[in-house]
């Protein structure tokens, strides 16, 4: 489950800015849209589901992209120093990027902070419940409770190599949960989850389920693995060699006057193609209690009254996963609390900025059931997309009357 998440210098996030889903004592919501988690060392509530807002260019994109560069730097490591890491800075500068990220794992808090640029790892390190298990700065490393073999063997890390991925690699227990974490909630691709239909009934009924609640009129779904033979990519014909790759394909199986047909997943609408994504990611058997998924717009391709039902889903009390999104559709603000809502803003030098609808003081006041699409719309929150309809109608030669 994620905790916060904070960004410096990656994208439109110049300054270190952070998105936190850990609710005050004094903050007050609805139980069934937080998650109360008792860890070893206190007890914390956190949010059960966020929705994030702001104009287009706002960064929104950026702050899930920067989610997402994190853990694929940790899962799939640079494989030489020659290579260099992922590096997408405030533009195009050539400060470090910094990352810093709080999750639960396994009833533990850990705290993981890395600063690197294209060349190589500045600075590293994981905390477990406020205490250290390993740091590093530039090629110096400290591990406070590691044998000393195994000590030495990290010490050989690369400079664009992460601790974090070679200390799990050599089991180091607190490291291997850190990672596992990671690889949890970054790695849970539609295609590894798609193979799971193949083998899991329970799982293909419960999507089937779904999309039948959902107004699919699906029968079935049909997983088949076609065999794909091409030539390797070279100018000298002499030297080709057949390649063979296997391609998953998903058919959805309807019924016409009697009659079973398929059609191609890929040949699908995008709203059916969006909402078969979304019930893989939330229905996935490998997902645990507190699994942490995200989606870039929640809404995109969706009916609006589909979107309205997925979020009382996520908003539910036998919803056990984490699901943070964005979204333009600001109608769905009226199905969430105060501290579901986040902004995303651009100032005027171009830099994006997060805050919270919460942060606006007494803003349910006066209101029994507030509604807050109205207000968003009405600008007094900001986060808006600002247009010059005279502008833009002028393109035409049309003029405002």
């Amino acid at each position: 489950m994620l905790l916060s998440f904070k960004v410096k210098n990656f994208r439109s996030f110049k300054e270190e800015q952070e998105i936190s889903f850990i609710l005050n004592e004094d903050e007050h919501i609805e139980a069934n849209r937080s998650f109360v988690i008792n860890t070893k060392n206190r007890e914390i509530r956190v949010l059960k589901n966020a929705v994030i807002y702001g104009a287009n260019a706002s960064g929104k994109t950026n702050l899930l992209l920067a989610l997402q560069t994190l853990g694929r730097l940790i899962i799939h490591p640079a494989s030489s120093d020659n290579q260099g890491l992922y590096f997408d800075t405030f533009v195009l500068n050539r400060d470090n990027t910094r990352f810093e990220i709080k999750f639960v794992e396994e009833d533990s808090i850990f705290e993981y902070h890395l600063e690197y640029n294209f060349e190589r790892v500045v600075f590293e390190n994981l905390y477990k419940n406020d205490l250290i298990v390993f740091e590093r700065n530039h090629q110096e490393f400290i591990f406070p409770d590691l044998d000393e073999s195994v000590e030495t063997l990290l010490k050989t890390v690369r400079k664009t190599g992460l601790l974090i991925f070679s200390a799990q690699n050599f089991n180091v227990e607190d490291t291997k949960k850190a990672f596992s974490w990671f690889f949890n909630s970054f790695h849970a691709a539609s295609a590894s989850i798609i193979n799971i239909l193949k083998t899991d009934k329970g799982f293909k009924e419960k999507i089937l389920y779904a999309l039948q609640f959902a107004d699919f009129n699906i029968l079935d779904i049909e997983v088949e693995e076609r065999k794909q033979v091409s030539l390797s990519d070279t100018h000298i014909n002499i030297f080709q060699k057949e390649v063979v790759q296997y391609i998953t394909e998903v058919y959805f199986v309807y019924e016409n006057n009697g009659k079973k047909f398929r059609i191609l997943l890929q040949n699908e609408s995008q709203g059916t193609r969006a909402y078969f994504k979304i019930i893989l990611l939330l229905l996935n058997p490998n997902n645990k209690k507190g699994s942490f998924l995200f989606r870039d717009e929640l809404d995109l391709s969706l009916h609006k009254q589909l979107t309205y039902s997925l979020v009382e889903l996520l908003n539910s009390e036998k919803n056990y996963i984490q699901f943070i999104s964005t979204s333009h559709d600001s109608s769905i603000m009226n199905l969430l609390s105060k501290h579901q809502i986040y902004f995303i803003e651009k100032n005027v030098e171009g830099e994006s900025e997060i805050f919270t609808l919460s942060d606006f003081e007494d803003i349910d006041e006066g209101h029994s059931d507030p509604k807050y699409a109205s207000e968003y719309e009405a600008g007094l929150f900001g986060a808006e997309q600002i247009i010059n309809d005279a502008g833009l109608m002028s393109i035409f030669g049309v003029e405002d009357e």
